[in-house]
């Protein structure tokens, strides 16, 4: 699909999707850190064994795929919000009109 002379190109398809997935990932690592203290326990149990330390000394325990989220989510998010950067970067230096 090619947009009207004058107007850019919309991004792909694929690069949309990859930003979703960063702003979802994003906001709810950001909403479950922020509404912690309403359902992390700050003590162990067998269904709470995950501790994940927070500003301050505090250390929530989480279920196991909550905690590994909440521990790893750095490591996950910033490779997806490079390689969006990086397709971004390449997709403008394209429709880069040549000289």
């Amino acid at each position: 699909m090619t947009a009207p002379p004058g107007e850019p190109e919309p991004p792909p398809l694929g690069l949309r999707l990859l930003a979703v997935a960063a702003a979802v990932l994003f906001a709810l690592w950001w909403l479950a850190g922020l509404s912690r203290h309403f359902w992390a326990p700050q003590s162990p149990s067998p269904s709470h064994p995950y501790g994940v330390r927070f500003k301050g000394g505090q250390v929530f325990y989480f279920s196991g795929p909550v905690g590994i989220f909440m521990d790893h989510y750095l490591w996950v998010f910033l490779p997806i919000l490079g390689i969006v950067l990086a397709w971004e970067l390449m997709a403008r230096i394209r429709a880069r009109p040549r000289e």
